[in-house]
């Protein structure tokens, strides 16, 4: 098994539904990234651990627009993705309760899933 298919099959055991998000950053310090730390709940601890996606070598990346407010509470509320010579990724974002959401598109050459408690998904 090749890298490629090991993060698809890692990213495909994820529920990708209503995660409470922490942070989004975008750099463009060595190449274009995106990182998106979110938090997913343990079942078995019973406790939210974070979840990191990074995007890296992004080729296009395209956010409609964003509006937070002082109450803002995002949310990933979805995360579908697809690969050929690159990877296509869409991520929806709620942004709390009667807020409008917004999207991320973006393409890129590769994704990174980390749980800096587990080390990964598996």
């Amino acid at each position: 098994m090749n890298k490629n298919d090991d993060i698809i099959i890692r990213l495909k055991k994820v529920d990708w539904h209503d995660l409470p998000v922490n942070k989004i950053e975008i750099s463009t310090e060595e190449s274009t990234k995106l990182t998106v730390e979110a938090l997913i709940f343990n079942e078995e601890t019973k406790e939210y651990e974070k979840l990191i996606l990074i995007f890296s070598n992004i080729t296009e990346l395209e956010i409609n627009r964003i509006i937070l407010s002082g109450k803002s509470d995002m949310e990933l509320y979805s995360f579908d993705f697809s690969k050929k010579e690159q990877y296509y990724c869409k991520l929806n974002f709620l942004c709390g309760w009667a807020e409008p959401d917004f999207e991320i598109s973006l393409k890129c050459g590769k994704i990174e899933l980390i749980n800096p408690e587990t080390k990964s998904i598996d």
